[in-house]
């Protein structure tokens, strides 16, 4: 029965599912509390798909399991600004019961959906997942105002740096970065969306990075020769291209 549901260890989800190892390292969850997690529902999304579009009533949050996704706001006209790119492990949204964006698939994907009604009765059963998807959506906040200060005052060198950064730490917290390589199915016209860069811009700026030994970018994969190098050019040394999940006090998302 409802009252009657525990917080046991969870068998089924493995640390090295993407979403529960970045939670569980940050010291947001232990086992005990993703059993709300282990309830949910998974959805397969072939690749370029709309997962939910702007305006859509939804009563439920979903979390990105596998694949890459990205978040988009369309203009009157059809143009396309892309909002943030999701990698696995990272909350898709939408953040309000009613969508102000529009999310879709890079990759096939598949993705958790948990109810809001869920989430709320995991404040008296497991408020630790509550607290979690605050945390995410923190983050989320901390890495969208990162975005606007690249857009805003970094060069086109330095804001690729800092993009190639940004994906590099949160893709390497998910376990998914090897010899510091990584996939990045992005066309350079999608990261010129996101960047505010030209494809002729970007073409130049990842040629410069790979002349100067400090990244490479080809075939759906990036990969970082200098991290250190690169925090300099991106004048990110104190990590500000990453956001940091916290956990604070918590409101129940309804």
């Amino acid at each position: 029965m409802h009252g009657q549901r525990h917080c046991s260890n969870v068998i089924s989800l493995r640390g090295s599912e993407p979403l529960i190892r970045k939670l569980t390292s940050a010291g947001l969850l232990a086992d005990r509390d993703i059993k709300v997690l282990e309830r949910s529902g998974v959805r397969t999304i072939a690749g370029k798909q709309d997962i939910y579009s702007e305006g859509d009533s939804m009563g439920d949050i979903l979390f990105l399991r596998e694949g890459w996704a990205f978040r988009y706001r369309l203009l009157g006209d059809g143009r396309r600004q892309v909002v943030n790119f999701l990698v696995p492990g990272d909350l898709i949204g939408p953040f309000t019961p009613t969508a102000k964006q529009f999310a879709a698939t890079l990759t096939g994907s598949s993705v958790w959906r948990v109810s809001r009604r869920e989430i709320a009765d995991s404040n008296r059963e497991c408020p630790a997942f509550s607290a979690a998807v605050e945390a995410l959506i923190a983050a989320e906040y901390d890495l969208l105002a990162e975005r606007t200060v690249s857009l805003g005052r970094r060069n086109a060198k330095e804001r690729m740096s800092h993009f190639l950064l940004e994906f590099f730490e949160r893709l390497q917290r998910v376990g998914l970065v090897s010899d510091n390589s990584f996939e990045l199915p992005l066309t350079q016209e999608m990261m010129g969306d996101a960047l505010g860069l030209s494809v002729v811009h970007v073409n130049r700026t990842l040629k410069a990075l790979r002349k100067d030994g400090l990244a490479t970018v080809a075939f759906g994969r990036a990969t970082i020769h200098d991290p250190e190098a690169l925090s300099l050019v991106a004048d990110t040394e104190d990590g500000s291209h990453l956001p940091h999940e916290q956990v604070t006090e918590v409101t129940a998302l309804h």
